[in-house]
């Protein structure tokens, strides 16, 4: 087999180019946090915009300017399975998320959007002398124009 190296300068950046870029914005957020005994709903819609600017050091292949902008909405709902650990309610967790790509990132990866299905379960370590309080694994599926894959995502609140 036989490997030939691109000469191309945007390729080139790969191996052993540099990108200092700062950046400047912020977020709003929207949240509705619904607690109840049998379950808690969270809903959350955001707006995202940071402008992202290259400076000194940075490879030419990727020196200029970028807005990050993004809308998305969230929600989660958590709920006892029946089962019980630790002193404390297993609960199961569903998660929908949606997120609309806007400004200069808008289908630069082949997509504009990504919405993204999951399901878990959490465990409520509060009842011990434990520094975590609550242990989720929730397992998502992710779609949007062009793209789609599964992910395992592990967290844990302190």
């Amino acid at each position: 087999m036989v490997i030939e190296r691109n000469t191309d300068r945007s390729i080139d950046f790969l191996e052993n180019g540099s990108l200092n870029a700062y950046g400047l914005g912020g977020s709003v957020m929207l949240d509705w946090e619904h607690y109840r005994e049998n379950y808690e709903i969270d809903l959350e819609l955001r707006y995202t915009n940071i402008h992202l600017q290259s400076f000194g050091g940075s490879s030419t292949g990727v020196t200029g300017t970028a807005t990050a902008q993004t809308a998305n909405l969230y929600a989660r709902w958590r709920a006892p399975t029946g089962m019980r650990a630790l002193d404390r309610p297993v609960r199961y967790v569903l998660e929908l998320s949606h997120s609309h790509y806007l400004g200069s990132q808008a289908g630069v990866l082949g997509f504009n959007y990504l919405t993204t299905l999951g399901t878990g379960l959490e465990l409520d370590t509060s009842a011990h002398e434990v520094f975590v309080t609550r242990i989720r694994a929730v397992v998502r599926y992710v779609f949007g124009n062009n793209v789609s894959g599964v992910s395992l995502g592990l967290a844990a609140s302190f």
